[in-house]
């Protein structure tokens, strides 16, 4: 039997520690600035979203929060084509090409989606979104939409069964 600790709150933890110091390998045929460059960048993106949460205490808010969500998620798919094309393997750079067209036509439905939800509360700050479910929550009014939205969200975070990029 294997142990993963404590109901198994410790396992991605000790996970990502595994992950940080394994043995480093260089390629020899890569560009290594941006080869290693390019995950920093796709991190540095997803960590930038974090600050269009909206909390009680903000007294400005950033008004074009839905704009400013929907460009970072579309720029990291250049982090992505980089990835692909700095490691100087074909197979690498073709599998790139195969995981940013599958995030370009998941992008273009997620944006059609959105800016349905954006013309139905009439505006991009996400306060008013939070404001506007006051009454009835969004996603009782638009349930199809939802399901399709959320489908649509597994496949922008790269999680099963859409985990082409690993």
């Amino acid at each position: 039997v294997y142990k993963v600790g404590f109901i198994g709150l410790v396992q991605p933890f000790s996970d990502g520690f595994k992950l940080l110091f394994k043995e480093f390998s260089k390629l020899e045929m890569s560009n290594f600035f941006i080869y290693y460059l390019s995950p920093l960048i796709n991190f540095y993106m997803i960590v930038l979203l974090f600050m269009l949460l909206p909390f009680e205490s903000m007294k400005d808010y950033f008004i074009l929060a839905m704009l400013f969500l929907l460009s970072i998620m579309s720029l990291n798919v250049y982090s992505v084509l980089l990835m692909g094309w700095s490691s100087n393997s074909g197979y690498s750079f073709l599998s790139s090409i195969r995981v940013v067209s599958q995030m370009i036509s998941y992008e273009i439905s997620l944006m059609i989606l959105m800016l349905g939800l954006m013309l139905s509360v009439g505006s991009f700050s996400l306060m008013d979104y939070i404001d506007y479910q006051v009454d009835m929550w969004l996603l009782g009014v638009y349930l199809s939409s939802g399901v399709v939205m959320f489908v649509v969200f597994l496949a922008e975070s790269n999680r099963i069964p859409f985990d082409f990029i690993e």
